[in-house]
């Protein structure tokens, strides 16, 4: 069992004896916003007021990274792709961001067209999400990487003082504050193996 905030050793298989012939891997507590009593989850909705004029695109459905939302599309203007877009009251028009946490700050789309296509159910539950930390993460747009058996799907932008190479596997949402695992990578090992691993806490989630 992990305990939250905390760098911790993961099992160490062959490979991983290997690595700790030439690297030390640290266990040390760290340091970490205050974790909330519960994961803030947020379904995004676009503001009510939309002042900014609109461009012309089009729209496929679902979008990439919000593809269990049914009004959730991927819309491109020219060579310009904006993923997610919300559909918002006017008639094929769309809200596109970026933060979630600056939900007035986006791109208004005017459908010319929208499509729809079958495509397999990304493993991601989550477009955006903060770490107690203020780092902040979204999905990778295509397969990261597999580090010993966990994928990574979210790409991150750590805030200052985080220190991480990656977060693998999804959000574990089994007690109130949801965690991820964040990671330091032994990146000269091939394949490549977890040096440090933290169990980091999820203030807000956006989905």
């Amino acid at each position: 069992m992990y305990d939250h905030g905390v760098r911790v050793l993961r099992p160490i298989g062959i490979v991983g004896v290997a690595a700790l012939a030439t690297a030390a891997v640290t266990l040390h507590a760290v340091g970490q916003g205050a974790a909330p009593a519960a994961t803030t989850v947020i379904h995004f909705s676009p503001p009510s007021t939309l002042t900014d004029e609109p461009l012309t695109g089009f729209c496929r459905m679902p979008s990439t990274v919000a593809w269990f939302r049914a009004d959730a599309w991927t819309c491109g203007v020219g060579s310009t792709s904006y993923d997610p877009c919300f559909q918002v009251a006017k008639q094929m028009t769309a809200w596109c961001v970026t933060d979630p946490r600056q939900p007035s700050r986006g791109t208004l789309i005017k459908l010319t067209t929208l499509l729809s296509f079958q495509a397999a159910s990304p493993e991601h539950r989550a477009w955006f999400f903060e770490l107690t930390d203020g780092s902040t993460c979204r999905p990778l747009p295509g397969r990261g990487r597999l580090i010993e058996g966990d994928r990574e799907l979210y790409g991150c932008q750590y805030a200052s003082g985080a220190e991480a190479d990656a977060v693998l596997g999804d959000l574990d949402t089994s007690a109130a504050v949801w965690t991820i695992h964040k990671v330091l990578i032994n990146k000269k090992t091939e394949p490549q193996t977890i040096k440090s691993l933290v169990i980091a806490s999820v203030r807000t989630v956006w989905q």
